[in-house]
């Protein structure tokens, strides 16, 4: 199912059992299912100003990112940062996050799965990706 957020002047395909959570600043979206094996999306505008180099350093620093993987890479045909790695103190759980490079600023894209169900997300997680658009 696609959404759109005018506020966020952006597009996103998700599938259709998803549930979303919409607001003002934030489109997000979970898995059903019960908490242990649920995952879930969320794109947000950064609340870091300046380059995604830039807000995913002040993430880190306010989050403690230690240990999570760098890599550059596209993301809506943008210059994006993707960043992976597990939650602070959540071993079980893994999360990617992109910092996208967009004319308004960075933008924040977000997929978080139990550690276990990864890769079976992994797919759905690049699909979804890939349907992201800044409209």
């Amino acid at each position: 199912m696609t959404y759109r957020s005018d506020a966020l002047h952006a597009r996103i395909t998700v599938p259709a059992a998803w549930v979303a959570n919409k607001s003002a600043q934030a489109l997000a979206f979970h898995s059903p299912g019960d908490l242990e094996i649920r995952v879930g999306v969320g794109l947000m505008r950064s609340a870091y100003e300046g380059t995604i180099e830039d807000a995913a350093d002040a993430l880190a620093a306010t989050e403690g990112l230690e240990g999570w993987s760098r890599r550059f890479r596209q993301v809506a045909g943008l210059r994006a940062m993707e960043v992976v790695g597990h939650p602070k103190d959540n071993p079980k759980m893994k999360m990617a996050r992109y910092f996208i490079a967009t004319p308004s600023g960075p933008y924040l894209l977000q997929c978080v799965a139990p550690e276990k169900a990864w890769p079976l997300y992994r797919h759905i997680f690049e699909a979804i990706i890939n349907s992201l658009r800044f409209v």
